[in-house]
């Protein structure tokens, strides 16, 4: 067995321990060619509910980019400049971390950013100063934590140990999922497989938490791992008919844009009890270029549709996007007049 030590500009650590990871034996058939005009919520939604997100009347949310929820906050990443803003459980704005800049309480970028519920802080990596700032709901600076490893995506543990995940095949950078303490250093390193000879990344990663469990999507590998008690297993793997070839995936990405028609990549996922909903972007018509994919997964039935309708209360969303807040609730975005600032969640009860 390997041991893959899986960072860039490598500290000096101590032993890591490597822990294999078990797989699921057949993976599951998608073709998006074959789908519906839609699925329905009524498959998959008991109930509705409205949340208007007060920005005070000013334009400081353009796109959502990431969100989280816990008992009585939302918080919300900006996909531009806004930062990351905080409200309260009836939409109020609690306040706006753009701290943007190179002093001691400010980042340069948001590289990737998590939060923990418990305790209300909000953990920031910003990897040009290669530290992660600490701030509190109400937008205070707590403090930083030195960290040298580069992400795609990480979140803190009940622990105070962190997860950091890097689904990259490139030749030139390495990929991993690990685990590194408050001091930065790797103390468990999970062995997940790595094509060889592939450059192409399918940049950025999702991960969704429920309780104690962490559920990883690498959409290179489409692989949902899930980690529990830091024992990192594949849950479901995915054989999409879309996907990129492999011999593609050894050629110089900036030689092969062109032939990326009829290629697709998931976008995102919400997993629930007994379904996970995936979100697909299919390069094939880029006036259509979206599909959705729920899984049942108590009868392992599929359903594929080209856009999910609203046939409880009829409100239509624009937004592709589904974002998981928790196992029960999905959320995606009502488009809202283009004269008012605030933003409408449309938050989907999930069937249990």
């Amino acid at each position: 067995m390997r041991t893959l030590y899986l960072f860039i500009y490598l500290p000096l650590i101590s032993i890591a321990f490597t822990n294999c990871v078990s797989k699921q034996s057949k993976p599951i058939p998608i073709d998006l060619d074959r789908s519906a005009d839609a699925i329905p919520y009524s498959a998959f939604v008991d109930e509705i509910e409205y949340r208007e997100l007060n920005t005070r009347d000013s334009c400081i949310l353009s796109e959502i980019e990431k969100i989280y929820i816990d008992n009585d906050t939302l918080l919300i990443q900006d996909k531009l400049n806004g930062g990351i803003l905080t409200f309260d459980r009836k939409g109020k704005l609690i306040s706006q971390i753009n701290f943007f800049g190179e002093g001691p309480e400010e980042f340069i970028t948001i590289t990737a950013f998590c939060i923990d519920p418990e305790k209300n802080i909000i953990y920031i990596w910003d990897y040009p100063s290669q530290k992660i700032k600490k701030y509190t709901y109400q937008g205070d600076f707590i403090g930083a934590d030195k960290s040298e490893f580069f992400v795609r995506d990480f979140t803190v543990l009940k622990d105070g140990n962190r997860l950091c995940v890097f689904p990259c095949y490139s030749e030139y950078l390495p990929s991993g999922i690990w685990i590194s303490d408050k001091k930065d250093q790797i103390v468990k390193d999970f062995q997940v497989d790595v094509p060889q000879g592939e450059k192409i990344e399918f940049a950025g990663t999702n991960y969704n938490i429920d309780h104690d469990s962490i559920f990883i999507y690498d959409r290179n590998h489409d692989y949902l791992y899930c980690l529990v008690n830091d024992s990192l297993q594949v849950k479901y793997a995915f054989k999409p008919k879309q996907v990129l070839d492999k011999e593609l995936r050894k050629k110089d990405p900036s030689n092969y844009q062109p032939l990326l028609k009829g290629i697709a990549y998931m976008s995102n996922f919400s997993l629930s009890n007994q379904y996970l909903l995936q979100t697909y972007k299919y390069l094939n018509n880029p006036d259509d270029p979206y599909r959705f994919v729920l899984y049942d997964r108590e009868n392992g039935r599929t359903h594929i549709g080209k856009d999910l309708l609203n046939d409880i209360d009829n409100v239509p969303s624009t937004d592709p996007h589904v974002y998981y807040l928790d196992k029960n609730t999905w959320c995606r975005v009502v488009e809202t007049d283009v004269n008012n600032c605030n933003i409408l969640l449309q938050l989907l009860r999930v069937k249990p």
